[in-house]
Order: C-alpha cells, then structure tokens, then sequence
C-alpha cells in the first residue's frame, strides 16, 4: 500500500497514478475485510499486545 501512496503523490503521470488509486482502494477494502474476519473469529496473537 505504501508503493501505491508514493506513486499517487509523487507522479504527474496520470495513466500510472490512475493504476496506482485503484490498487490502493483494493487494497485497503482487502485490509478491512480481512480485519474484519480477524475480529470476528476472536483471533489473537502476539502482535496483538
């Protein structure tokens, strides 16, 4: 998700920047979702502290 960021914010290409959004909102769906399922299933684990 990082490498989308910068690419969005430091591209005048429109086309590659266009790509890059794109991504990134798959992206960021695709975390949330997964999140989501995380908490659902009470998982826990040592990154959890």
């Amino acid at each position: 998700m990082a490498i989308n960021r910068f690419v969005i914010s430091s591209n005048d290409d429109e086309q590659l920047v266009e790509a890059a959004s794109q991504q990134l909102a798959k992206q960021e769906l695709s975390f949330r979702e997964n999140r989501r399922q995380y908490e659902k299933e009470n998982c826990t684990s040592i990154w959890d502290r």
